[in-house]
């Protein structure tokens, strides 16, 4: 007798073979359980195997699938910055050809027939920039035209892990932000403004001749859309208009100023933003309005000047040191308000266009290529102030618009001659035409001749169209406004003056690339002038292809952070599901022993019943 108490035999219950059967049944089931982790690899194959592992495994496993996902959306993104990368790398290489051609054509050796031809090929170029900045694409999305904006990159599974980034450049919206105001000290009644580079540091500088007091302003750009405290030097008389031309041909940009005591002063400019002391010339008009250009083929830069209140023109032909002969005057039969020197017909010949107030038309007058000009035609325009040559429609053809009462626009046949002109319910005291949203079309930004306290833009269409007027508030008067890139972002800002000051209102913009500018090799000046704004062109290409390197280079640095991420939650997953092969072999050869024993127990357990039968014999 034992502390367990007596042994006995039954008939109903075998215990040693429930007791078998039970523990064979446990064997058995762990001997599955390691058949299923040997054959998955997995250590957890059911959420009763591990609840809190399955849990943290599958979190894991989530995480692991969103940053190989991240992988993928980073290396679409690599492909969409090559392929901007690879479309500004073609538009740099025709900006280094056309300056190139500007480079060329700015030689003194050609003359305009010449030139014509540098600049047909030149104008091709421009169009096939514009055509490629307008078109490039991934995945159907316009990359440079503004309306990409920045590109965004999941790089994970929340907001903070976006990478996000603007593709450099920029590409004006067509509209501006308020103006700043910078005071001219010494000014009572400024008039037209102009601007050039006049000291080579690549900014946009500005002049303008003041009525009252005898001087011209000249103020030097700091680059980001302010302005130097001007300097003023001073001239014979009046002045109404200044202009900024390399008219001794060194390569330096010269200061002339057209005043009302029928006089012309030329100031020599020495590339610092400082002039030599005025050379004055006779004129019989008072020099209201001029303009610049070799109109007798002989390789100086001549002048053509007029004024509101004479049916004439004075025209100083000049002389290659920067100097000129004795005025010669030819009668137009209508006054000036404003004159144009531009190759109408594309002969290599400069032509002449009158515009006139008092006789509301224009008048055209080709050139012979001496001196003279011939064939006058008259467009009729109400109360016209002012005109702008240029080709609006892309078609190659020189068009005009002009403005005074309404804007005029006539398109130009390419012979001299121009179809009836559209027109447009806005008046104009002076206007400027430009490209302010960067969509390679020319639009208009004019002063109120009626609201002096107002400024208007009209975007432009590729028909030669315009869009509805947008206002922009002026709190004082406007004299002048005109369209340039102040803060060298390759979007035109507005620069207006008030006769006391000028403001600034730099344009809006976003990331991309602005079509080219119009521009001209037609001649030796506007060859010089192209130099410097392809060189501009040059230099924010290179810095957008830095921008868009640096953005490349952290796409990648992610790349390898989401990789090496995968790789750590695969590992730390690995270790939660994964068997230990070899652990897991001696398990399961253990259990095939505990189940080969079980069943043997099990078989002898279900002999003891046999007791019973043999006692039960012996009755």
């Amino acid at each position: 007798m034992n502390g367990g108490g007596m042994s006995r035999l039954t008939i109903n219950s075998n215990i040693p073979s429930l007791n078998a059967q039970r523990s064979l049944g446990n064997a058995t089931k762990k001997l599955g359980d390691s058949y299923t982790r040997l054959s998955s690899g997995l250590r957890i194959n059911k959420a009763s195997d591990d609840a809190a592992g399955l849990s943290i495994s599958e979190s894991l496993k989530a995480d692991t699938r969103l940053f190989n996902q991240g992988v993928r959306n980073l290396n679409d993104g690599l492909s969409l910055l090559n392929v901007a990368d690879g479309a500004l790398n073609e538009l740099t290489n025709i900006v280094t050809r056309l300056s190139e051609l500007a480079e060329q054509s700015a030689n003194g050796t050609l003359g305009n027939k010449q030139r014509l031809s540098l600049d047909q090929e030149a104008q091709s170029l421009s169009k096939e920039y514009n055509r490629i900045a307008r078109s490039t694409e991934f995945n159907g999305r316009k990359i440079f035209n503004g309306d990409f904006g920045d590109l965004s990159l999941a790089a994970g599974g929340n907001a903070s892990s976006l990478i996000t980034d603007g593709l450099g450049g920029a590409i004006g919206d067509g509209s501006f932000k308020d103006y700043t105001t910078y005071q001219i000290q010494g000014s009572s009644s400024l008039q037209h403004i102009d601007y050039s580079d006049i000291n080579s540091d690549g900014f946009l500088d500005i002049a303008m001749s003041d009525y009252n007091t005898g001087r011209v302003y000249v103020s030097l750009a700091n680059g980001d859309g302010s302005f130097k405290s001007s300097n003023s030097f001073l001239v014979v008389g009046q002045g109404y208009t200044s202009k900024f031309i390399d008219i001794n041909q060194d390569s330096k940009k010269d200061l002339i100023v057209g005043n009302n005591f029928n006089t012309i002063s030329v100031l020599i400019g020495n590339n610092d933003g400082t002039f030599n002391a005025q050379t004055t010339y006779a004129i019989t008009l008072n020099g209201f309005t001029m303009d610049f250009s070799d109109i007798n083929g002989d390789g100086a830069i001549d002048m053509v000047s007029g004024n509101n209140s004479d049916p004439s023109l004075n025209i100083l032909f000049g002389n290659t040191n920067g100097t000129f002969k004795s005025q010669v005057s030819i009668s137009t039969g209508i006054s000036s308000y404003d004159v144009k020197l531009r190759d109408l017909n594309g002969d290599g010949i400069v032509d002449l266009i009158n515009t006139s107030i008092g006789n509301s038309q224009i008048k055209i007058s080709l050139g012979n290529g001496d001196g003279t000009f011939r064939n006058s035609v008259s467009l009729l325009s109400s109360s016209t102030r002012t005109s702008q040559i240029i080709d609006m429609d892309n078609d190659g053809k020189l068009d005009i618009i002009s403005a005074g009462n309404t804007i005029f626009f006539y398109k130009g046949n390419g012979d001299g001659t121009f179809k009836s002109g559209t027109i447009y319910n806005s008046s104009a005291r002076r206007f400027d035409i430009g490209d302010i949203n960067g969509d390679g079309i020319v639009d208009i930004l004019s002063s109120d001749l009626f609201a002096t306290n107002k400024l208007y833009t009209r975007l432009g269409n590729s028909d030669g169209s315009f869009n509805a007027v947008v206002s922009i508030n002026f709190l004082t008067n406007v004299v002048d406004s005109r369209l340039l890139d102040t803060n060298n972002d390759g979007v035109l800002d507005i620069v207006s003056n008030n006769g006391l000051a000028i403001s600034v209102y730099l344009g809006n913009s976003n990331s991309g690339v602005s079509a080219l500018q119009s521009f001209s090799l037609k001649t030796q000046q506007d060859s010089q002038d192209s130099i410097t704004y392809l060189r501009k062109t040059l230099n924010l290409l290179s810095n957008q292809r830095g921008e868009i390197g640096a953005f490349q280079s952290r796409v990648e640095t992610g790349v390898s952070n989401l990789q090496q991420s995968s790789l750590a939650y695969s590992e730390a997953n690995s270790r939660i599901t994964d068997i230990d092969v070899a652990e897991e072999s001696s398990r399961l050869a253990a259990t095939q022993i505990l189940q080969r024993s079980a069943a043997s127990i099990l078989a002898q357990a279900n002999q003891q019943p046999q007791l019973v039968l043999s006692l039960l014999r012996d009755l």
